[in-house]
């Protein structure tokens, strides 16, 4: 059986580059997102968040995994 990260993997070299591109950026705003404590440095990164998650048609809600 193959590893979370051997899925992920596979499908992300299944995209294009812009995709992959994208992935990567998202994944790193999101990290950024969750670190950072200044509110306006974090609407200022949900918004980069919301422009690639619009670009896919992804719907998330960032408010309720941060305050976990």
């Amino acid at each position: 059986m193959r590893s979370e990260k051997e899925l992920f993997n596979s499908f992300r070299e299944s995209l294009t580059p812009e995709a992959q591109k994208d992935i990567d950026k998202l994944l790193f705003l999101y990290e950024l997102f969750l670190d950072e404590t200044d509110p306006e440095a974090r609407e200022t990164i949900k918004s980069e968040l919301s422009i690639i998650e619009q670009r896919y048609n992804l719907v998330t809600d960032h408010t309720k995994k941060a305050a976990q």
